[in-house]
């Protein structure tokens, strides 16, 4: 990024461009949360499946040695590392001598509720969108550079809640789910298109795309789905402290802009973040099915609602 719109002026200033950057992603991560809101939304819901006590077993089981050993093993070589500059190259060589050190450090983190400040540490790296504006600066995807002992924890929490998944995430998701694909929802829409005959009451489809759908989640929010699905206290607890403290900064061409807190969204780049995002969307999929509205009756079949992640497809 060498230059961008602001204040709908063209600037090469490398000290407005990272001011602006600096104000749009603290805005963007600051708290925006209804209370009052999110207590009627969640009251307002219902036949909400939960987890099996043995995945609720095994989330809430601890963070194992050989589960660290497993994480370090599957990270993937010659990627970027984070603001420590520790790559994954690193912690592969001495995978033995580390595994021990970081299992000390994440009981003793997830029991104090708090992780040493070098974890809660993100460094963004800005992606421009394909064929989009990249004067403008929300047409830039953030990236997060994580340090890579806290991408083993996230790890090792991640193939735990994916264990729990099918518990919980219905047909309608085809999103980061194991067994399906996007052309599941495409070829469902083409279906409902060939078969357009068959549904006599007006209708239409609505695609749906949210705005910075995974900078959008509320923290509080994705606690409180934890809860709503069956979760444990330890482990929702042990991913409350991986969002404890969180902050970031962004990495531009001319340098770093200060440091923010982050306080809702949940990183790109974190193993754990594209398994934690289909929570809320299962809710929204929860809270449509039990509205007023009807969806398409085809051959006996009743069709509502498709996602793929956060693209979401109504009828």
């Amino acid at each position: 990024m060498t230059k961008l719109r602001t204040d709908g002026i063209i600037t090469q200033d490398p000290q407005v461009i990272s001011k602006t950057c600096e104000l749009f992603y603290k805005h963007l991560y600051k708290s925006n949360l209804s209370t009052e809101a999110m207590e009627i939304f969640f009251n307002s819901l219902s036949n909400i499946k939960t987890i099996s006590d043995n995945n609720k077993a095994i989330c809430d089981s601890p963070i194992t040695i050989l589960d660290i050993e497993e994480a370090i093993n599957k990270m993937k070589r010659n990627k970027s590392p984070g603001n420590d500059g520790l790559t994954s190259e690193f912690y592969k060589l001495f995978s033995k001598d580390l595994s021990c050190f970081l299992h000390k450090v994440y009981i003793e983190s997830i029991d104090n509720n708090k992780l040493p400040p070098s974890l809660t540490q993100g460094l963004i790296t800005l992606i421009p969108k394909p064929q989009k504006d990249i004067l403008s600066i929300e047409n830039w995807r953030p990236i997060s550079l994580l340090n890579n002992d806290y991408k083993i924890i996230a790890m090792c929490l991640a193939k735990k809640l994916k264990c729990a998944l099918n518990d919980i995430i219905d047909e309608t998701q085809s999103g980061f789910m194991t067994g399906k694909h996007i052309t599941n929802n495409i070829r469902l829409v083409i279906d409902i298109l060939d078969y357009s005959d068959l549904i006599t009451d007006n209708s239409f489809i609505l695609f749906l795309d949210f705005y910075k759908a995974f900078d959008s989640i509320e923290h509080e929010f994705m606690f409180r789905a934890l809860d709503i699905f069956g979760f444990g206290n330890i482990f929702k607890e042990s991913i409350q402290t991986l969002y404890a403290d969180a902050n970031s900064s962004i990495k531009l061409p001319f340098g770093t802009t200060k440091r923010f807190d982050i306080n809702r969204g949940i990183w790109q780049g974190c193993p754990l973040s594209a398994f934690l995002f289909l929570l809320p969307m299962q809710l929204l999929s929860i809270h449509f099915k039990n509205s007023s509205v009807v969806g398409l009756s085809i051959a006996g079949r009743v069709l509502s609602i498709t996602q793929l992640a956060d693209d979401t497809t109504l009828f």
